[in-house]
């Protein structure tokens, strides 16, 4: 490891981005950049723990490794490696099963079919609700931030500021007028992207736009953020399309300029160009990954490279293409609620509202049962329709990006697990029920049936059950009680008869698994394959089947997908 570039592996994961940006390539060899970037990361981290920081990268990368595939090889076990973690993890905490076949092939089985299923189908839908933004956001006059970074680039050339540079030999890209880049930096008008981002981001915390624009992370308000990686997109959209022209002919010379290292100063003065100087200096605090401070590094969450104490790569496609808000919300373990005033169950009571009068939220209890012991609890969200209670825990927690975030809402599952068993334990008693009247101020001496129900504001574990609780999704949940339908390659599909939410249509939906069940079949079994050396790693692992999905909900497979699955 001693002779291995931090900088060289760092650019295969970068270039990779750089083609699926540019050239519509989602992955090579069954890699996406993404997973690439977990890699480096791991191997990065590894390397500074046991070298320390390389700052021979600042020379330059060799080609000749480059054309080998020596790096590329070394980045894949380096993934194969981070990979080996998430399945231990799997094991250790989710009860996942690691066996070996006769023939010497391992297989890492889930504790059973459904509990897989649900979490490929959180990542899918995830995936579909980003991508249904995006298109939503094609349709907004805003200005996009790739338009805008390739006609810089026109500028550029224009200007001769795209130049090749030696030592290594390398392109590199001037500013043009830089105040008036800097202006156009810091204008508060969202570009297509940037909207896109925040939208999708304020329907996911479950807050405004507004709210989410003026929360701080490190005292750095988000829209702050958003103007520091605006600059960074607009140049890599600009150096993105370049480059793209050049790399079937210049393709070492590319590799050369994909990551460009800056001086401390020179890093501040380009976060500057979105924000204040106290404000440029608290931004790079947030995102410079510090090798002797960090006990992990993910270069997606932390995309400035410390190199020494003065020396930062700036891997700019990682940086462009990073969720920040999310990551540095997980990263430095904050929440826009406080944590004790989550705002999941009012706004699921709001829903619940539109069905019946009786819904509240928010409700806690402290009972002595008949051996003496005072028990306490609450329900986030409660409704009563016809002789039925409804009872439900909303659990709101980031949406988790790898395997190893997982944990925390699994932990928030199993805390609501625990909060509905002692509801329905307790309320076979008939002082509970008395006790819950009087906090309710309803009658619920005609109650026939107390159903349960697990909402989460994430979409992991969508589709699970735990114990006799059903896991639903806050929007799913919400679409089902409001319109009772669910739009499945643009046609509407009714899962409920039209009209008034009933009892019966709800405990049905909850308990029955109306549409999960369609949605599970359409699920094939597609393994992960992972080898190690001479052994092979199976890991149970689904696909999401179109053909199968339009079949199981009674609708037509859209042309275009028809004829590029033939």
């Amino acid at each position: 490891m001693g002779q291995v570039s931090d900088g060289a592996v760092l650019d295969l994961a970068v270039l990779l981005f750089l083609i699926r940006s540019e050239l519509g390539v989602l992955d090579f060899e069954g890699y996406i950049p993404e997973t690439l970037a977990e890699g480096y990361s791991y191997l990065l981290f590894q390397y500074s723990q046991r070298v320390g920081a390389n700052t021979a990268d600042l020379g330059g990368i060799d080609p000749e490794r480059i054309r080998k595939e020596e790096y590329f090889q070394l980045i894949k076990d380096a993934t194969s490696i981070r990979q080996f973690w998430a399945w231990e993890f799997l094991v250790d905490y989710f009860g996942y099963r690691c066996r070996c076949d006769d023939d010497g092939i391992f297989r890492i089985e889930a504790p059973n079919s459904e509990f897989q299923k649900a979490l490929r189908w959180g990542f899918i839908a995830t995936s579909i609700q980003t991508t249904n933004f995006l298109a939503k956001a094609d349709n907004e006059k805003a200005m996009s931030l790739r338009a805008t970074g390739h006609a810089l680039l026109k500028v550029m050339q224009a200007k001769g500021l795209v130049q090749k540079r030696e030592n290594p030999h390398r392109w590199a890209f001037d500013f043009p007028g830089a105040e008036k880049l800097r202006e156009f930096v810091k204008s508060e008008k969202y570009f297509r992207e940037e909207l896109t981002g925040l939208s999708q981001g304020a329907k996911e915390l479950f807050v405004s736009i507004p709210t989410l624009e003026n929360f701080e992370i490190g005292g750095v308000k988000i829209a702050t953020l958003i103007r520091c990686q605006r600059l960074i997109n607009l140049l890599r959209f600009a150096a993105g399309k370049f480059f793209a022209s050049q790399i079937r002919t210049q393709a070492v010379t590319i590799a050369q300029s994909l990551i460009p290292v800056f001086s401390r100063v020179q890093l501040l003065s380009l976060l500057e160009f979105g924000s204040s100087r106290s404000e440029a200096e608290r931004v790079l605090e947030l995102l410079a990954w510090n090798r002797e401070k960090a006990k992990v590094f993910d270069a997606m969450y932390q995309p400035l490279i410390e190199m020494n104490k003065d020396m930062f790569m700036v891997p700019m496609n990682m940086f462009g293409s990073a969720d920040l808000v999310r990551n540095l919300l997980m990263l430095n373990e904050q929440r826009l609620s406080d944590g004790k005033s989550d705002p999941l169950g009012r706004l699921f009571k709001d829903v619940l509202s539109s069905a019946t009068p009786h819904a509240d939220c928010d409700r806690k209890y402290k009972f002595a049962g008949e051996n003496g012991d005072i028990e306490k609890g609450d329900i986030d969200s409660i409704a009563l329709i016809g002789t039925t209670l409804f009872i439900f825990e909303c659990k709101n927690s980031l949406h988790p990006c790898s395997t190893f975030e997982l944990r925390t809402s699994w932990d928030y599952m199993l805390h609501a697990q625990e909060q509905l068993d002692r509801f329905l334990r307790l309320w076979v008693q008939p002082e509970f029920r008395n006790l819950m009247s009087q906090k309710l101020d309803w009658d619920l001496s005609g109650v026939s049936e107390v159903v349960s129900c697990i909402v989460t504001g994430n979409r992991m574990f969508n589709g699970i059950r735990l114990g006799s609780h059903s896991v639903r999704s806050f929007y799913e949940l919400g679409n089902f009680i409001l319109d009772g339908a669910v739009i499945i390659f643009d046609q509407k599909v009714n899962l409920r008869t039209d009209g008034p939410l009933t009892a019966e249509a709800l405990k049905k939906y909850i308990q029955s698994d109306l549409s999960h069940k369609k949605i599970f079949a359409a699920l094939l079994r597609d393994d992960m394959k992972v080898n190690f050396g001479d052994t092979q790693v199976f890991a149970e692992d689904y696909h999401l089947d179109l053909a199968t999905l339009a079949a199981e909900f009674g609708v037509p497979l859209p042309s275009e997908i028809h004829n590029s699955e033939e």
